[in-house]
């Protein structure tokens, strides 16, 4: 068995292709919330600014990073603890212009100038603390404008109010900061909303060439709630305007503006028949066409959209979708409209569904932002902004913590060939290690009846490492069982691990090769292997075992039908990856796998797991299948009649199920069909006195 499976993690160390498409989670200051908010291309590299929230409300400051699409990885990431939050990015030359504003209070508005190394420069504060009628001003976005910066903030009015619940109110108006080359302050003015106005906030703003500037504005009165879109020129002369239906919120499809070539304004829109559009708008203020991106209010909401002019001249775009149908909860969503109006293709992003460990009645998967999305020059899609990864523990802000997203995607918004409408993405910040003296796994023989434990052999890895040139690397180890006893053997093997990918070396002098790549999504190809031929990853997915967490699990297509566990490692038969010819008889089986003496997995085909130690189940549970499971779990057990009762409950500790089960002829079956879909904890006492638990996953049919 030792020189069969030397053979076969030798045949099994092929180097992996790289990934070509993906989405990658970022969380450069542990735990702290940053959120992408504008990226811009420049030669091989996004430059990214991220709202970055480490203090609380009150004080949201300003990362930066850049980010490498010839090497897929981050290069480098700063705070700027001096430079306030805001939602823009512009190059000035070598280096960048942050326009900000302070959170508290919402006092004031600057300028920062940015090196190319991320290092603060100056800042230009525009001294707008209340001194007049105008105060409470709050930026919104920033866009050059021919040779110039323009800045667009809400601002509230002392002079001009309403009244609104018995009492007065100041109006919101719409600032505009227009800075030249020197960053100077060169035009400021305030557009005031109509008498029966209420608010006037600001949605988007676009430019069309170096001609006109268009600003997108939410108009909100008595008895009415729309869009208004308004052109200026280089003197902020208004030449043009264009006032869209009634909406049914302030956020609905909240949107950058587009301008193509011809002068046709784009924009985001959801009316009240509670469905979205994509509209175009001629050069003379009428609507040309909308395309609705859905068909029924039912269908879900949009909103946060960011778009584009794609270098075909259609529009790109990104936005968010909520919805509970299909357990979308909040996603992105990608799309490409025609000029005339017609929808060419659209994707939805869904991350970690059925991978939540939060408590909640439903799994929606993790929430998605894209905030910004650009386009390379080979036409891949590149898209950018925040996801919220539930930890579990209490942090700043709550039970989640904001991180970084940055997705890449074919031309038609695919993470691999044909992909379908819905793109599920199992995705983990850091992976569980296989590589360490704490992992044991169990193989089984087939060369006599698999229920002799003789015929078991079970490996590890030691606890030294060895260091051949600068890199450290563990050897495995192996036993056979015979009922626990048997010495450990070395093999002159050596093993490393590092960000999801397992090393192999089969001698000193002998080169290194990738072993496993947990980095690999669906469509990814691993080199041939034996008489394997390329692997194809066929399915990425969430699996649970006895200790409760979420491991990522790869199939590969067939011959192989090879089945990779984070964590674990190949968990069907041992020489999958080796033969893969189905006229050939199997050699050995994972029989079952522990961490630290305490059992995580069990193969179903097997009664008896021999390990070490086995501390959290109970000898006298021999299996626990299928776990997870759709409503029936059976527990096989030397003694049914032993059992006196089963207890389950939820991960809060409250009793939500007793004595449910009925005898089996290898030992009872648990009822928990009327259960909803996560994690549960059964309890049973036996009639000495005695008790042990076991965790259960409940999952859909």
């Amino acid at each position: 068995m030792r020189i069969l499976f030397f053979m076969l993690a030798l045949c099994y160390s092929s180097l992996s292709m790289a990934q070509k498409y993906y989405i990658k989670t970022f969380d450069p200051f542990n735990l702290e919330h940053e959120r992408i908010r504008d990226m811009t291309l420049q030669g091989n590299d996004i430059v990214f600014r991220a709202n970055r929230d480490a203090k609380g409300e009150a004080d949201i400051t300003t990362t930066m990073g850049r980010y490498s699409i010839t090497k897929d990885s981050m290069l480098n990431v700063e705070k700027l603890e001096n430079v306030m939050s805001g939602f823009s990015l512009l190059e000035f030359g070598n280096d960048y212009l942050l326009s900000s504003y302070g959170n508290e209070n919402l006092k004031n508005i600057s300028l920062s100038l940015i090196g190319s190394d991320f290092k603060l420069k100056k800042t230009i504060d525009f001294s707008l603390k209340p001194k007049s009628r105008y105060f409470n001003y709050a930026i919104r976005e920033a866009i050059k404008f021919g040779d110039k910066s323009v800045l667009t903030a809400v601002v509230a009015d002392t002079l001009n109010q309403y009244k609104w619940n018995g009492q007065m109110q100041c109006r919101d108006h719409l600032a505009i900061f227009v800075v030249n080359n020197q960053l100077n302050l060169d035009t400021s003015f305030v557009i005031t909303p109509n008498s029966n106005s209420y608010w006037m906030k600001i949605n988007g703003v676009g430019v069309s060439g170096d001609s006109i500037l268009y600003v997108s504005i939410y108009d909100r009165g008595p008895g009415f709630e729309r869009r208004a879109i308004y052109g200026y020129n280089k003197q902020l002369k208004k030449v043009f305007s264009w006032i869209g239906p009634d909406v049914d919120s302030p956020d609905a499809a909240r949107s950058s503006l587009i301008i193509d070539k011809n002068n046709t304004v784009y924009t985001a829109y959801r009316p009240y028949d509670y469905r979205t559009y994509l509209y175009a708008i001629d050069s003379k203020g009428k609507k040309k066409w909308e395309c609705p991106f859905d068909s029924a209010m039912i269908k879900g909401a949009w909103n946060s959209f960011n778009l584009m002019i794609a270098k075909d001249g259609n529009i790109l775009g990104s936005a968010l979708r909520s919805s509970a149908m299909n357990d979308l909860g909040e996603c992105a969503y990608i799309f490409k409209i025609s000029t005339e109006g017609k929808m060419l293709w659209q994707k939805i992003l869904r991350i970690n569904k059925g991978f939540n460990t939060y408590p909640g009645a439903s799994n929606f998967g993790l929430p998605v932002l894209p905030l910004k999305i650009i386009e390379l020059p080979n036409n891949d899609i590149i898209i950018g902004g925040r996801y919220s990864n539930f930890l579990g523990e209490n942090i700043s802000g709550g039970f989640s913590n904001a991180d970084l997203f940055i997705a890449r995607l074919d031309s038609t918004g695919c993470l691999w060939k044909n992909c379908p409408f819905i793109q599920d993405v199992v995705q983990k910040p850091k992976y569980l290690p296989i590589v360490t003296s704490q992992n044991e796994r169990v193989i089984e023989n087939i060369e006599s009846p698999p229920t002799k434990p003789f015929n078991t052999t079970s490996y590890t890895y030691t606890s030294d490492s060895f260091l051949l040139g600068n890199k450290y690397y563990f050897k495995q180890q192996y036993r056979n069982n015979n009922l626990g006893s048997g010495n450990w053997v070395v093999e002159e093997a050596y093993y490393r691990e590092k960000n999801g990918i397992v090393y192999y070396k089969a001698g000193i002098n002998i080169p290194e090769k990738v072993l496993y790549n947990f980095n690999l999504g669906v469509g990814d190809t691993l080199p041939p292997v034996g008489n394997s031929g390329i692997r194809i990853v066929e399915k990425v997915s969430t699996v649970f075992y006895f200790d409760g967490i979420p491991r990522k699990k790869m199939t590969m297509a067939k011959p192989c039908n090879s089945t990779v566990v984070e964590g674990i490692g190949d968990i069907g038969t041992s020489n999958s990856l080796y033969s893969c010819n189905p006229l050939e008889p199997l050699l050995s089986y994972l029989r079952c796998f522990s961490i630290n003496g305490k059992l995580v997995y069990t193969n179903a085909d097997f009664q008896v797991c021999y390990t070490v130690a086995v501390k959290d189940v109970d000898l006298r549970l021999k299996s626990i299948y299928p776990n997870p499971t759709t409503g029936l779990l059976n527990i096989d057990t030397e003694d049914a009649q032993a059992i006196k009762s089963v207890t389950i409950v939820d991960n809060l500790g409250r009793i939500i199920q007793t004595d449910a089960f009925m005898a089996t002829d290898n030992g009872i079956q648990l009822n928990i069909s009327n259960l909803q879909n996560g994690l549960y904890f059964g309890k049973v006492v036996f009639s000495d006195g005695s008790k042990t638990g076991f965790k259960i996953i409940k999952v859909s049919e």
